[in-house]
């Protein structure tokens, strides 16, 4: 093998104990930073990925709450219109009430004099046959 750090490779034969023992060492400190290393890979991935859908979530709820807005400025202007309606409805009604007050006082009125006609009359026909 070309690798130097193989325990195998013609560097390493024939070497001391100690320069096996560091070379094991190396090697395992190796091994262990390229663990970090794919380790910290993998989290930066993660960290992307959740970066992205905590953007595409932001986003969506901006439309939402765009969409929202305009439902509300419309039903608002819809409410605006209604209650302009009903307070011209009320208007007419309080109106069509007074209107209907001032003929039953007419009514009235009518009456009255019709019974002051009928006793007037009926005074004059009692004095005619007297």
């Amino acid at each position: 093998p070309l690798n130097p750090t193989s325990p195998t490779s013609p560097t390493l034969i024939g070497s001391t104990k100690t320069d096996k023992a560091y070379s094991k060492a190396l090697i395992k400190e190796l091994k262990g930073e390229e663990k970090k290393l794919q380790d910290a890979i993998k989290e930066g991935k993660r960290a992307t990925k959740a970066e992205q859908k905590a953007t595409k979530q932001e986003s969506k709820a901006r439309k939402d709450l765009t969409k929202a807005t305009k439902k509300e400025f419309k039903l608002n202007k819809k409410l605006a219109s209604a209650r302009s309606k009903h307070e011209k409805a009320c208007i007419d009604l309080d109106n069509a009430k007074e209107h209907v007050n001032l003929k039953a006082e007419f009514h009235q009125k009518q009456i009255s004099e019709q019974q002051e006609k009928i006793v007037l009359i009926e005074s004059f026909r009692n004095r005619l046959l007297k």
